[in-house]
């Protein structure tokens, strides 16, 4: 079974940083998947991988700054 957490609204960078870790110590006993971010964050630099978890640009996530973030319970 997959669990998705996504947020939106407007962040700094530092902000989400800080909803990341938040997210990944709510869900810490599932196995995180992915990471897929507007392409604003994208272009604003969050991108390539956090804590081992590759990141990347989703172009349906859009027009506002958005993340989601895939788990597997398995």
């Amino acid at each position: 079974m997959q669990v998705k957490s996504t947020f939106r609204g407007e962040f700094t960078n530092d902000e989400v940083l800080e909803r990341l870790d938040e997210i990944f110590r709510r869900y810490e006993n599932l196995t995180p998947r992915g990471i897929r971010v507007s392409n604003s964050l994208y272009q604003r630099g969050i991108a390539g991988d956090f804590r081992g978890i590759p990141i990347a640009m989703d172009q349906k996530l859009y027009p506002e700054d958005q993340i989601e973030i895939v788990f597997d319970d398995e």
